[in-house]
């Protein structure tokens, strides 16, 4: 049996067949061996959260723990298993390792600890877990040091993009009916912004101007941690096409893919084809009598037509991403859709999603408490507030119905705002304003 062929299997979902191959040849395969793209199986273990899995290597493989990987993606290169665990908030994995002998001192190449990547992302229970223990927790903990590696400031959220008052239509005969009385982009804004939850938002904004390879590799890479990218978009060209008079003049009479939930049609959601003018028109219905799941054009294949856009011409997102992330392949998507429009929980491959003009809220949880649901985030975001509003009348804890992960991680995407999510992480978007803009998922492998 080959190292890459049990390899292929550490990094999947097939429970059975692993242990199968561990009952069988548990004395015949060098568990420590690192595989020809430079991990081993208890790291594919981590990074996947097979937590029965890791089990089984540390009990009966009896592997080397403390093992590094040597590769950059999608697993970030001289890391422990215990370093992956710490990137995604994966207390289970890493009071296992812990308990059976893991360092928690190990560097990474950056020269962290695995409690110093948590505590960077505010991984409170994480670190906890750290700091308790008596031997090695106050070291394994210690601040960084400001001569040593860095971690990119966050830059103050700044002040929120002015509103102006809906529009209110007295009948709706063309597509662009009033878009000189709003906002010079065309689409709207309401009067006061929706109140978050109450979650707390531990993303830094950072200059793409000052965002090099090395500090994309060394602040985020390799430590999953998501980032907003500023002073990219207000570049972009389509800040002048996607303006909703230029756009609807342009291309009323395209179809989109148009949903209750991006891609709809796989859950059996609501889902269908519209010509613009037509969604644009059921855009301006929806400010008078508001939808309780408005529907939102999430599409990939218009991209593909080249009189509607140019990837690498009209909206050129920042080298580093790519380079960084030297993805396979890559899958862009356009998004349009009015207020408390949104996708529901999801969890997928490296992305980034730019707002070209609009705002969105982003929920997030860590890749270890993140969940699938294809609930629309506005019904789901109404019953939240109902279970937190109730909690705190009764002391109880938060528990929401899909998940016992508590309040998610809030954070508010502004106009000109590019944020980027590492693999794993799970989130929802609900729109506070009509909001357009584009998408990319990246394929860069085991992700």
């Amino acid at each position: 049996m080959t190292n890459d062929f049990f390899h292929q299997y550490a990094g999947g979902w097939i429970y059975r067949l692993v242990n199968i191959l561990l009952d069988e040849h548990l004395a015949d395969f060098d568990w420590n061996s690192l595989d020809s793209t430079g991990v081993a199986p208890l790291h594919l273990a981590t990074y996947f959260r097979l937590d029965y899995l890791v089990t089984r290597l540390l009990k009966d493989a009896h592997v080397d723990h403390n093992l590094f990987t040597r590769k950059t993606l999608p697993l970030p290169s001289s890391q422990t298993a215990l370093h992956l665990a710490a990137t995604q908030d994966n207390y289970n994995i890493t009071r296992l390792l812990l308990q059976h002998g893991a360092d928690p001192l190990r560097l990474d190449h950056h020269g962290r600890t695995p409690c110093q990547i948590a505590a960077v992302q505010s991984f409170d229970d994480l670190v906890s877990l750290y700091s308790a223990r008596e031997q090695d927790g106050a070291t394994a903990c210690l601040p960084l040091s400001p001569s040593g590696p860095q971690f990119a400031p966050a830059e103050p959220a700044g002040v929120p993009v002015p509103v102006i008052d809906w529009l209110q239509f007295g009948s709706v005969q063309d597509a662009v009916v009033g878009v000189a009385s709003q906002a010079v982009s065309g689409w709207r804004r309401p009067v006061q912004e929706r109140a978050p939850l109450g979650g707390a938002c531990p993303i830094p904004r950072v200059d793409a101007r000052n965002l090099t390879l090395e500090v994309f590799e060394r602040d985020f890479l390799s430590t999953g941690r998501p980032v907003f990218i500023t002073n990219v978009i207000k570049n972009w060209p389509v800040k002048e096409l996607w303006r909703r008079t230029e756009l609807a003049e342009d291309h009323s009479l395209k179809e989109f893919m148009v949903g209750n939930i991006p891609y709809g049609f796989i859950f059996g959601e609501n889902h269908g084809m519209a010509p613009l003018f037509k969604y644009l028109q059921s855009i301006d219905q929806a400010v008078k009598e508001p939808a309780e799941e408005p529907m939102y054009i999430f599409d990939s294949k218009i991209l593909h037509n080249k009189k509607f856009f140019n990837l690498a011409e009209e909206a050129p997102f920042p080298a580093v991403i790519f380079q960084g992330l030297r993805p396979k392949h890559w899958y862009p998507q356009f998004f349009l859709g009015p207020i408390n429009s949104g996708a529901p929980f999801q969890v997928h491959c490296p992305a980034v999603n730019g707002v070209v003009f609009g705002d969105k809220r982003w929920l997030l949880y860590p890749p270890a408490k993140a969940f699938f649901s294809k609930k629309h985030t506005h019904p789901w975001y109404n019953e939240a507030e109902k279970i937190i509003q109730e909690a705190a009348k009764t002391g109880s804890p938060v528990v929401f119905p899909e998940t016992d992960a508590g309040i998610p991680l809030e954070c508010t995407q502004r106009e000109g705002d590019l944020i980027y999510l590492p693999p794993f992480w799970g989130h929802a978007i609900l729109n506070l304003a009509e909001s357009i803009g584009l998408a990319i998922e990246f394929d860069i492998g085991d992700c």
